[in-house]
């Protein structure tokens, strides 16, 4: 025999403790357990409320839908736990058997050979679980979880998996995340390369489980011959099954996950890149080749679904030491054992099969027949499968016994069309072995059985509403039993003797009830599975009505998770002594048949090989004296295996005995099977399907809402699953993005509505009286519950706050906060409807327990105006309807349907700041941001006009031409002719040219900066109203302080003076403080508008003069209506265009450019010399009453006016933008 290469270790490290013992860790556990026993009282005091809580939900009726499925409300549960002290509260209690004896110490019969095999086969089969449990652990989540930041940032309402349930939807969301998407494999390059190692490590236990198995089952080897003929170590093959289930695992799981090669080859080609310029990375040639050979192997070995194919097919045999392939003892072995695994695992013979040391007997008490069956076996019957395909890819063979056992396993897939993995990843039979066993499918002429899978799923779909039935019935009978039995079964656990006989069968009664919970929940864990797993494969969609039904069958998983979680600390002690007296019953069962030996041996009537079954026998025994511990259970396994024990006793003693290991084993690992029974970390992967269930939700909310709190448990376990995960990739936002995602679907299609539907309640309760209003006064109330029916949200609205990781949903908070800035707002927009919001505030108090703030707003104010909210959201309204006068600060009206003008001045302002706050000066500012935005592209888009930017690039060129000849003065010939040809390019239907609408563009642009200046202005008069009584802002009392020093002054008192100081020193801040709106504004645009990609704005400064040509003609139109008769108005003021101008011009920086055109000197000059001419020409015709002449004059005299009007408005403006 060859040594082993295991681990050989029984016990971890984590265990270790000291061998000094002071007396102090039994004084800690006494005080721990006292506090669990009343924690234990307090939990039954309170039990009553959960047994009326069992029968709150609705049964469902024969062949009832979604909507006619109850279950038992969460509310009591929740109340249960809220009952008990902080100090009682013990969150969980885990309970796992160890020891400090080490293998060798554990493995010790007289036998040193015997001591030596078990030891071999012992530490490999410890191996192999401490592998498997790592890749579960570790490298599941971590390549399954990939690349989840992006899927968890989209919402989508499909609720169709088909569609493709991985976090990745398309190589597109991928490639739209360029960069990301190389920082995401970056952090999954030590992932990748412990894998590595893992996949390396695996492939060594394989290897050396085949050798140490083919070097004991040999003909040249004698102990085979003297004690290990008719030895089958069937455990030891489940375990290597189960260990290539593990590779299997990591193949299906790395395939099922998109992101994964997407990711990968985005990374490759970033290599690329950087073999270009290595230098520029700082890195060099050499370490190039050589991170791009190991990306290569990487690749072969784990991204290309190789992982298993690779440790089959590796050499098992070594000349001279090792003979495998040739070895037909242990190829007949093999198969034998093969087969009763498969056996088990398929038919569910392995209670009748007689081999205790058989891995899937350890779930016979959770079998029965049908799907609880196959929810539990259908790990091994993949395990079986990986071993059937190792066997065939060693020998093969296909002789009629493998094609059996291969039709077998064809066969088989009736019953598990698919097994789930992890997550939306699952092993398909059908491809599995026609990958590795292609050869016999062809001769066995397997038919296929793909289109059974739609069968399969068209019959699960229509019995799915009568199995969630009886699934729910069963939930509720375990629940009531659990609640009422455990309490009263353990009541002498906790005060009477531990040796009584009623207390062991008090332990097996609650160990029996307890199996029952697992049971059911397995079932609903495996209906919810296959329904999605073969609405995928299938690629079908699912029906939206389903998804209640789906989400029903994690009800009763969470129920029954949270019923053991309450009585944790009995069943910790029941399953203690359970343990003990199961030990005790294998022992005598095992004993007799040990003394009948030993008298034997005695005698001296055995043979060598029945020496071996006596220390084997011998070191069962021994082993039940200690720790049920999984290297105690694979050592009592073997041993009983090489004891032939099944050939010295009865069939039904054997069965006893089966049933007392399986029974053993259950409880030793009760935390682990409870886990795998209830995990619903799979949800993570379906997110899509909560829309339709939150719809649902809300749609049969009175009946439903106390389903929530076990959806929002059920979705914790995908939390908790990326939470693992993400500590081991650190910088990942999985978890955040998940808790992120979840709480937007929760927002989006449950709270919104909601708050919503509760609005609408409240108005049609406050207004129905007013609804059927007839002449004689008689009120008719239409809310009329007989037609209507009762629309009542209080059930989602007396919910617990729901907790998320780090996120916590409280409905009701939520819906008060959503009323109260509804009301709020709205109130603020008609003041006179402060009572209809008062009675609805009464309304939610009264109907919901919703208690909502008082808005607090004042009725009415004298001079109010035109409110700065109503300005403020029609911006864009009232900078084209009202004229601004910069030296007065007024806004004035430009038309009317009445016979006055309104205006709004600093006073309006200051009246609604008082309203509103000081709050409201920031969000108008805001407004006026994202006002300016829209009217800024305008600008930019006119400007880049062909046709306006080839002329302004026309007279740019004239003027610098022309410079000298010009005295640097812009002439006014030159803009009147831009004028008219841009009145060329076409007049809109309102008489304005292009040119006319920019000016109007400019105007408003000003406008909306005068309204700023307004608004600071009438915060600044708000402020010095209201601290005008201080005598000094330098030195302010501080009323509190001096209150405090005085003493004896009542504490409310004092209080009131501390807000009064707190008032005085924020009125006193804003006071002080003058925030430069036009400056900022100035900031928030120049970067982007002086860039290079708008360098066709640098030619403004250009249009100016046109522009204001246009302005002077079209305000001397406006004026000389003023005087005129009819219905046409005029204006006498317009100073938002030179504003806007001047603002235009320091946004540009072309304050300069504009100064060198000298624009209004050469307009005066223009004017002066024409006016000089008119006058001598006025002479000539004296004889004329009103000759043309003075017309002229006049005329030149108004645009004179109107230009030095101008120029002196644009000097005034652009102080407001000095630096």
């Amino acid at each position: 025999m060859a040594s082993s290469t295991g681990t050989g270790a029984a016990n971890a490290d984590t265990w270790a403790f000291d061998t000094f013992d002071d007396g102090s860790s039994r004084l800690v556990g006494e005080k721990h357990l006292a506090s669990m026993k009343e924690w234990s009282v307090g939990v039954g005091e309170a039990a009553s409320s959960v047994w009326r809580s069992v029968f709150e939900g609705n049964l469902p009726a024969p062949g009832a839908g979604a909507a006619g499925v109850g279950t038992a409300s969460a509310t009591p549960i929740v109340s249960l736990w809220r009952a008990l002290p902080t100090e009682q509260k013990v969150a969980t209690v885990h309970s796992a058997a160890y020891e400090q004896t080490t293998l060798h110490e554990a493995v010790k019969t007289d036998n040193q050979l015997y001591n030596k095999l078990t030891l071999v086969f012992v530490s490999l089969m410890n191996e192999a679980d401490q592998l498997m449990e790592e890749c579960r652990s570790k490298f599941l989540p971590q390549l399954a979880l990939f690349g989840s930041a992006i899927h968890n940032t989209a919402s989508s309402s499909s609720p169709s998996p088909s569609a493709g349930p991985s976090p990745m939807d398309s190589e597109e969301v991928l490639v739209s995340a360029e960069g990301d998407a190389q920082i995401w494999m970056g952090r999954l390059w030590p992932v990748l390369l412990s894998l590595s190692h893992f996949v390396g490590r695996m492939s060594a236990v394989v290897i050396n489980m085949m050798r140490q198995i083919a070097s004991l089952y040999h003909p040249q080897q004698r102990l085979y011959e003297q004690s290990y003929q008719h030895v089958h170590l069937t455990q030891l093959y489940a375990k290597l099954g189960a260990l290539l289930a593990s590779a299997i695992e990591l193949d299906v799981v790395i395939a099922a996950n998109d992101a994964l090669p997407v990711c990968w080859g985005m990374y490759k080609r970033m290599l690329k890149t950087i073999k270009k310029e290595p230098a520029q990375y700082s890195v060099d040639d050499d370490t190039l080749w050589q991170f791009d050979k190991l990306m290569y192997r990487l690749k072969g070995l784990l991204m290309e679904g190789q992982i298993y194919s690779n440790i089959v097919q590796q050499e098992f045999d070594f000349p001279s030491f090792f003979d495998v392939r040739n070895n037909a003892i242990f190829q007949k072995e093999f198969l034998v054992c093969l087969r009763r695994i498969a056996n088990n695992a398929v038919l569910d013979t392995g209670r009748d099969s007689g081999d205790v040391g058989l891995a899937p007997i350890s779930d016979a008490l959770l079998l029965g027949s049908g799907p609880a069956a196959a929810a539990v076996m259908g790990p091994h019957f993949m395990s079986s499968c990986a071993l059937f395909g190792l066997w065939f890819n060693v020998w093969r063979q296909q002789t009629d016994p493998a094609k059996k056992l291969f039709k077998l396993l064809w066969e088989a897939q009736k019953r598990f069309p698919l097994v789930p993995v992890f997550g939306s990843a699952y092993f398909d039979a059908s491809v599995f072995l026609t990958k590795v066993a292609d050869p016999i499918r062809k001769a066995t002429k397997a038919p296929n059985l793909l289109s059974a899978r739609t069968q399969v799923l068209g019959q699960l779909l229509k019995e799915l509403p009568q199995r969630v039935q009886l699934l729910y019935l069963a939930a509720v009978r375990w629940i009531t039993r659990i609640e009422s039995d455990v309490k009263q079964d353990l009541i002498g656990l906790a005060i009477g003797d531990e040796r009584a006989p009623q207390v062991a069968a008090s332990a097996q009664h609650v160990h029996q009830l307890l199996l029952g919970g697992i049971k059911v929940s397995h079932w609903a864990l495996h209906l919810v599975k296959s329904c999605l797993l073969l609405h995928t494969a299938t690629q079908q969609g699912l029906k939206a009505t389903l998804v209640p039904l789906l989400f029903e069958c994690l009800h009763i998983v969470v129920a029954i998770r949270m019923s053991y979680q309450r009585h944790q600390s009995w069943l910790t002690r029941a399953k203690s002594l359970q343990l003990r007296q199961l030990q005790l019953l294998a022992a005598q069962m095992l004993i007799p048949v040990r003394q009948k030996m030993l008298a034997s041996a005695q005698a001296r009537k055995l043979k060598e090989g029945q020496l071996d079954q006596l220390a084997a026998l011998t070191l069962a025994i021994h082993t039940l004296g200690s720790a049920v511990t999984p290297v105690r259970f694979h050592t009592l396994c073997l041993a009983l295996s090489q004891s032939c024990i099944d050939s010295m006793v009865k069939d039904n003693e054997v069965a006893a005995l089966e049933a007392v290991l399986s029974r053993s084993l259950v409880l030793s690992s009760l935390d682990k099977v409870m886990f795998e029974a209830c995990d619903c970390s799979f949800l993570f992967w379906y997110q899509d399907l909560l829309p339709i269930y939150f719809r649902h939700l809300f749609k049969y909310s009175a009946t439903q809402a106390t389903k929530l709190p076990y959806v929002f448990a059920a979705l914790g376990d995908a939390a908790h699953l990326v939470r693992d995960a993400s500590a081991l990739a650190p910088g990942s936002s999985a978890l955040s993005s998940y808790v992120q995602h979840i709480a937007g679907l929760a927002d989006e299609h449950l709270v919104l509505p909601l708050c919503r539907e509760v609005e609408k309640d409240l108005r049609l309760h406050v207004h129905s009286q007013y609804a059927g209003m007839d002449g004689a006064g008689a009120t008719v109330n239409h809310m009329d519950p007989f037609r209507t029916g009762v629309v009542d949200f209080s059930s989602l609205l007396t919910l617990p706050p729901l907790r998320l990781d780090s996120h916590v949903l409280d409905i009701a908070d939520s819906v008060t906060h959503y009323l109260d800035s509804t009301f709020y707002n709205l109130n603020t927009v008609a003041l006179y409807d402060w009572q209809t919001y008062g009675e609805m505030r009464n309304v939610a108090r009264d109907k919901y327990g919703l208690e909502l703030q008082e808005v607090h707003l004042p009725g009415q104010t004298l001079e109010q105006g035109l409110d700065v909210l109503e300005i403020m959201r029609n911006i864009h309204i009232f900078v084209r309807k009202y004229n601004y006068n910069m030296n007065n600060q007024i806004f004035i009206e430009k038309s009317s349907e009445n016979k006055t003008l309104n205006t709004i001045n600093i006073q309006h302002i200051a009246n609604s700041i008082r309203t509103h706050g000081t709050g409201i000066m920031n969000t108008t500012v805001n407004f006026t941001y994202q006002y300016l935005k829209q009217k800024m592209r305008i600008f930019s888009e006119f400007l880049f006009d062909e046709h306006i930017k080839s002329s302004l690039f026309r007279e740019i060129r004239y003027f610098v031409e022309n410079k000298e000849q010009l005295d640097s003065k812009y002439p006014y010939e030159r803009a009147d002719k831009l004028t008219r040809d841009i009145r060329k390019l076409g007049v809109l239907a309102d008489n304005q040219t292009y040119l006319d609408k920019f000016r109007v563009l400019i105007s408003e642009i000003g406008n909306a900066m005068g309204y700023v200046r307004m608004i600071r202005s009438g915060g600044l008069l708000y402020t010095s109203n209201a601290i005008r009584f201080v005598p000094s802002l330098e030195d302010i009392a501080k009323f509190g302080d001096w209150l405090q020093d005085r003493g004896g002054v009542a504490p409310d008192t004092v209080s009131a003076a501390r807000n009064l100081d707190s008032v005085i020193e924020s009125l006193s801040h804003h006071f002080a403080e003058g925030t430069d709106y036009f400056r900022m504004f100035v900031q928030v645009f120049q970067n982007e508008f002086r860039s290079a990609q708008n360098s066709h704005l640098k030619n403004f400064y250009m249009i100016v003069p046109a522009l204001t040509v246009s302005f002077v003609e079209h305000m001397l139109v406006q004026k000389e209506k003023i005087g005129k008769k009819g219905k046409s108005e005029g204006i006498f003021t317009d100073d938002g265009f030179v504003i806007g101008i001047a603002y235009l011009l320091k946004l540009l920086d072309q304050n300069k450019e504009f100064d060198s055109l000298h624009w209004f000197e050469s307009v005066l000059k223009k004017f002066q010399a024409e006016s000089k001419d008119a006058n001598a020409n006025k002479d000539k015709d004296k004889d004329l009453k009103v000759s043309t002449a003075q017309l002229t004059i006049n005329k030149i005299q108004s645009l004179h006016s109107e230009f030095s009007l101008l120029n002196l408005n644009l000097t005034g403006a652009s102080i407001f933008f000095l630096e």
